[in-house]
């Protein structure tokens, strides 16, 4: 399957983004799919399940909705991809978003060996503090190594175990933070509720990007992580040459009603 996998990314070349960490890659990849939508971009993403990790990567790369659990189904998937690319044109993504867990790492770094990727590195914090981040952080040096050095690492700038990774990492880095100096930097943020039930409405905050200041909403989004989750995806768009505006008008619409996780 990685053989397969390999063979599809480079027949239809689709700019690869891999959203990594701990926390925030479910928002950061809606996020993304809103911002490439409005530009008239054609995404396909995977969806986590436990278990899946070769299939469902597969299914992702493959152009197919649909994951499968045994030999069988993933036997038929093979047979219909071998089908479609013999005798049927297939219209593949502009934009293929991977969110990438733990155990996913290994295999993502097999498939995109060489490939040239956008790789975003979100947080390596936890709630549980006792967590041994070591493992986690070589495999995701090993995948920053593996991918061709002509691809572009999004981080937060923020996160000192990220900081420990990138150090040693000579790719392109664009560097998000709310804090300090960097590619993109978002400050004054901002949440406001709504008066009649105090849930969250909106969050404003303002990017700095270039010597420029520009005012964000966050339709019913809060806290730090979600506007991080934000920068990050705006530095993405900001990479392929997207219209800035038409990027944070996306921000303003509640269609996808993004969470952080």
């Amino acid at each position: 399957m990685i053989f397969l996998s390999k063979i599809i990314i480079r027949k239809y070349q689709p700019q690869i983004i891999l959203v990594l960490g701990s926390e925030g890659i479910n928002s950061i990849a809606s996020m993304l799919t809103d911002i490439f939508r409005r530009n008239n971009l054609t995404t396909q993403s995977n969806v986590y399940e436990d278990g899946r990790s070769e299939t469902e990567i597969f299914s992702a790369l493959s152009n197919l909705s649909q994951h499968y659990k045994n030999k069988f189904w993933i036997g038929l998937v093979l047979l219909r991809l071998v089908f479609l690319k013999i005798f049927r044109k297939v219209v593949y993504p502009d934009i293929l978003i991977l969110e990438i867990k733990n155990e996913q790492l290994d295999l993502i770094s097999k498939i995109t060996k060489d490939a040239k990727c956008i790789v975003i590195l979100s947080s390596m914090l936890n709630d549980n503090q006792c967590l041994d981040l070591n493992p986690m952080k070589i495999e995701i040096q090993k995948l920053l190594h593996s991918v061709s050095k002509d691809s572009i690492l999004v981080y937060n700038k923020d996160d000192e175990q990220i900081i420990k990774i990138v150090n040693k990492i000579n790719i392109q880095q664009l560097p998000c933070s709310l804090n300090s100096e960097a590619f993109i930097m978002a400050s004054n943020i901002n949440t406001h509720t709504k008066e009649e039930t105090g849930e969250v409405d909106y969050t404003t905050f303002k990017m700095h990007y270039h010597g420029s200041v520009v005012p964000v909403v966050l339709q019913s989004r809060s806290g730090n992580l979600s506007v991080n989750n934000a920068i990050m995806s705006i530095a993405c768009g900001l990479h392929l040459n997207l219209n800035l505006i038409d990027i944070i008008e996306v921000f303003k619409k509640n269609d996808s009603d993004s969470v952080v996780s």
